[in-house]
């Protein structure tokens, strides 16, 4: 009866801890699987879900990732637009999850950058101005971003919008069948 007991507490300590992780699973890439993926120019739309049950969550995005420079000197700068509660939220970032300070922020023509918005801290546009840049970039504006990069170099960054038109509809369009 020991033997049967010992045996059962070892099956059940080396299953707690695998729960124990599945309960935290990491917010990384490989934890969510696409339900909705489409291209349109430069700009990727991507739905995608993790965890069962209630557990689950979902999300539609709208990405592009300009690779500017290659290694030794990586550098990265993203643009993600999700939808939250109907409206557009846009982030812009760099590299290893470091804010981006952008010295230049702008959709020409029809869109500049609020004023005290991205220039320190996590580059945030949001409501009415998240909107207004979504719209200028559908109606076919060059996105420019320009910052200082890791290793001290200015950098200015157009980014055409041929397709965001399209890839905005279809974020919209799946956020909204998703109820997000």
């Amino acid at each position: 009866m020991l033997r049967v007991l010992s045996l059962s507490l070892s099956i059940v300590s080396a299953v707690l801890p695998v729960s124990a992780q599945e309960a935290r699973e990491p917010d990384t890439a490989g934890a969510w699987s696409p339900t909705f993926t489409a291209r349109h120019g430069l700009w990727d739309v991507t739905c995608d879900a993790r965890g069962q049950g209630e557990a689950r969550e979902e999300r539609c995005y709208v990405r592009y990732i300009d690779v500017y420079s290659p290694r030794p000197n990586f550098g990265v700068v993203f643009l993600f637009l999700e939808i939250e509660g109907g409206a557009p939220k846009i982030s812009l970032g760099r590299e290893f999850e470091t804010d981006l300070e952008a010295t230049t922020l702008r959709v020409l023509p029809g869109w500049e950058r609020p004023e005290g918005v991205c220039l320190s801290g996590p580059c945030e546009v949001l409501g009415p101005d998240a909107l207004a840049m979504a719209e200028a970039l559908a109606a076919g504006g060059m996105l420019e971003i320009g910052f200082t990069d890791m290793i001290d170099r200015n950098q200015l960054r157009q980014w055409p919008s041929d397709g965001f038109a399209q890839a905005l509809e279809d974020v919209t369009r799946e956020a909204v069948a998703r109820g997000l």
